[in-house]
């Protein structure tokens, strides 16, 4: 697992990226993003976050304290400490990691999220994006 560049961005949850731009915009259709609000114990995932994490809606979104269950074994323990740190310092997490589709293989995938706080300064949500870069990273190895 390795960090990607501290780019800035907030995701959003309004529609899916296919519905926005059509069926023809292949990049947008490998981006998802989800939405946990720890206040209501409420988990919003996109068709797109699904698909590119691998489960199917009838399972339903993962938990963020459960979201490292999906990735590869080697990259468990890495996105459990970009989550605590997102919950307990108010962190971005920006980073890589990989997922184990049962029809594909390996995927690897990017993910971008944001803490968003309450008007006490605590975590009341946390916001992010997730791109499948399986491809980006086997053209940029070889």
């Amino acid at each position: 697992m390795r960090s990607a560049p501290d780019n800035r961005r907030t995701p959003t949850t309004q529609g899916s990226s296919a519905e926005i731009l059509g069926p023809s915009s292949s990049l947008l259709s490998r981006v998802g993003a989800a939405e946990w609000n720890l206040q209501a114990n409420e988990v919003s995932w996109s068709r797109e976050f699904y698909r590119i994490f691998g489960r199917v809606a009838h399972e339903g979104p993962l938990p963020l304290d459960e979201l490292h269950w999906g990735l590869h074994s080697e990259d468990q323990q890495a996105i459990q400490a970009y989550i605590a740190k997102c919950l307990t310092h108010a962190r971005l997490i920006d980073c890589e990691f990989r997922v184990i589709h049962h029809d594909s293989g390996v995927r690897t995938l990017h993910m971008m999220a944001e803490p968003v706080m309450d008007a006490d300064g605590v975590v009341k949500s946390v916001w992010a994006v997730v791109r499948d870069v399986t491809e980006l990273r086997r053209r940029t190895s070889d």
